[in-house]
């Protein structure tokens, strides 16, 4: 009876061993083919390849049109010929309007003089010494940038109007449509929005926000005779 018992513990414990075996097996079978999938070369898909290639020349496209865009163009309102750069423009008893290229207008306002900083590839900078200035960028592409004294507005897509008086250390910005970055001492950087107008007292730290006055919209350009 006991050689009986025995005999089926023998077999007992074979046939664990066996079914231990086997998912041993089965286990290195399943591990063998997870490592010969991850080890398969993939196939190089040809729509990645056009992708970058577009990608690519469209990037180069871009370079070229940007490299041989035409330098924005400066008028003044009854004179013959754009303005260059490092050109001074002085406004004495009364107003002046300048267009650029892109369809923007400014007017520079009696006793105001400034100059023409930069003149580039659908961007230009007009640095005011003194005086007061208005622009329409709404309709305009180029980004148009001016400084004041310490003050720089990036005015691209605005009508706006500064002013700048050196001697009081007054500077004004006011915003009827479209926004405005200015920066300089007491604002440091600040978004101006339309509606707002912005006064800053150098001598006296002091920065005031209030709504923005109506800003007069820029003469007709005549024709040059």
């Amino acid at each position: 009876m006991s050689d009986a018992r025995e005999r089926a513990r023998i077999a007992e414990l074979g046939t664990s061993i066996a079914t231990l075996q086997d998912a041993e097996l089965a286990e290195r079978a399943d591990l063998r083919d997870v490592r010969s999938r991850l080890l398969r070369p993939r196939r190089r898909d040809g729509r990645g390849r056009w992708a970058a290639a577009a990608t690519l020349a469209l990037g180069a496209l871009t370079a070229v049109l940007l490299a041989t865009a035409p330098r924005a163009t400066l008028r003044v309102n009854g004179r013959r010929g754009p303005l260059a750069e490092s050109s001074w423009v002085a406004a004495e008893r009364t107003p002046q309007t300048l267009r650029v290229s892109d369809g923007s207008e400014l007017v520079v306002g009696p006793q105001t003089t400034l100059r023409v900083a930069e003149l580039g590839r659908r961007h230009l900078r007009l640095d005011v010494q003194t005086g007061d200035l208005s622009l329409d960028a709404s309709r305009g592409a180029a980004r148009i940038e001016l400084t004041a004294g310490p003050f720089r507005v990036a005015a691209a897509g605005t009508r706006s109007a500064l002013t700048w008086a050196p001697e009081e250390g007054r500077f004004t910005l006011s915003v009827q449509e479209g926004e405005a970055q200015l920066e300089g001492p007491t604002v440091a950087v600040r978004t101006v929005r339309a509606g707002e107008h912005v006064r800053v007292e150098l001598h006296e730290q002091r920065l005031t926000v209030a709504p923005s006055p109506p800003v007069a919209a820029p003469e007709p350009a005549a024709e040059p005779e």
